[in-house]
């Protein structure tokens, strides 16, 4: 209950017109031009503002990071359709900042949930309590590996089921993204 249904239906109102889709008709979610990743290059739309600046949603951020001098971000929005024959838009893991970076800088990021998501719907997906260990892990790896996407062997992805105005927040630390869509 971070932030109330008709902000979320605001946001989701501007995502279908964005997209040029309609939500009563599932023929058109599936475009060769939607991101594989799901995103939506959606920026500065009012909507998205609305809820980022929020109360609630702004409180949470000052609480945890002990600070009311924010500085909102940007970021886009997320449509994943279901799997249907001939379309998946596979999960991923990632960090937004190059993990070799040492000390880790401390930065919190957050997803709002805009509508109720089930585990299986290709949400938000994390390593939870890998950002605790960052360090003794990075040591381990190749010197040469992808500072931006973990090897994930040995590691457990977890999905993450919200309730629409649920509002995810976590380190940035923490290797995370959306998943894949696997209902029907």
């Amino acid at each position: 209950d971070a932030v109330p249904i008709n902000y979320l239906s605001s946001v989701i109102d501007a995502i279908w017109d964005y997209l040029k889709m309609s939500p009563e008709n599932p023929d058109t979610w599936y475009s060769k031009d939607q991101s594989p990743k799901g995103f939506v290059e959606l920026y500065h739309h009012q909507a998205l503002w609305n809820t980022r600046q929020y109360p609630r949603v702004y409180n949470a951020f000052c609480e945890l990071l002990k600070d009311s001098h924010l500085w909102s971000s940007i970021d886009r929005a997320n449509m994943k359709p279901p799997i249907r024959e001939g379309w998946d838009q596979e999960g991923f893991i990632h960090w937004d900042f190059d993990s070799r970076t040492r000390p880790v800088p401390f930065a919190l990021q957050g997803v709002l949930c805009l509508t109720d998501t089930s585990a299986d719907q290709g949400g938000f997906q994390c390593v939870p309590g890998f950002h605790k260990i960052i360090e003794s892990w990075c040591e381990t790896q190749p010197k040469d590996r992808d500072p931006f996407h973990p090897d994930l062997r040995g590691l457990e992805v977890k999905a993450i089921a919200g309730k629409a105005g649920d509002l995810i927040i976590w380190d940035q630390a923490l290797p995370h993204g959306n998943g894949s869509n696997k209902t029907q």
